[in-house]
């Protein structure tokens, strides 16, 4: 199992802000799965208490296409920590994470399962804003996300209307890098930063 510590050079940042390193990519290595029983997170979900629900989910949902597919490839990981995140009740923004995260590591392996995560991530993002506990910046930072996502799956309409949305949440926010970003992605998108 490999556990990325550190990284030290960053290549860029993808316009739905996917982290580029230069070399491997320590996104893939981020999340785990037990080859025997499907519990799936980052390091420190291995050392949690699971609750009695949650570990027939993972009995019942993960272990036999754990078992499967052993190992799972980094974007089926992402995926899981997805699942367990929605079984454990965190927030829609941590779920909708993992889903843009398993879409990121869907590039690297070309798996045409990238748009399925991103709009999973489109969903949990919109039920993220929904709710009343995000801050003026998140909520920018989300609604931009839904719009580039939306842009990044073919549906131009749906882009458009968020990412207009963001810019103007950004600006009554002033983050302008958000409202720069969101501008420029409606009018002249390119897909890095």
């Amino acid at each position: 199992m490999n556990i990325v510590r550190s990284t030290n050079t960053l290549g860029g940042r993808a316009a739905d802000f996917r982290p580029i390193a230069v070399g491997e990519q320590p996104l893939a290595h981020l999340v785990h799965t037990c080859p025997s029983c499907g519990l799936t997170g980052e390091e420190d979900a291995f050392f949690e208490e699971v609750d009695d629900r949650t570990r027939e989910l993972i009995a019942e949902r993960l272990t036999p296409l754990v078992r499967a597919e052993a190992p799972p490839p980094p974007s089926r990981r992402h995926e899981f920590a997805a699942w367990l995140a929605e079984w454990r009740g965190l927030p829609p923004g941590t779920v909708a994470q993992y889903y843009l995260s398993a879409a990121w590591c869907c590039v690297d392996e070309e798996r045409a399962a990238e748009a399925d995560h991103r709009r999973r991530a489109i969903a949990g993002f919109e039920q993220a804003l929904a709710g009343h506990d995000l801050g003026s910046r998140d909520r920018a930072a989300f609604t931009y996300l839904i719009g580039e996502l939306h842009r990044r799956i073919g549906d131009a309409e749906q882009a458009a209307e968020w990412l207009g949305r963001a810019e103007e949440l950004a600006r009554a926010s002033e983050e302008t890098w958000i409202e720069a970003l969101a501008r420029r992605q409606a009018t002249d998108p390119q897909d890095m930063i």
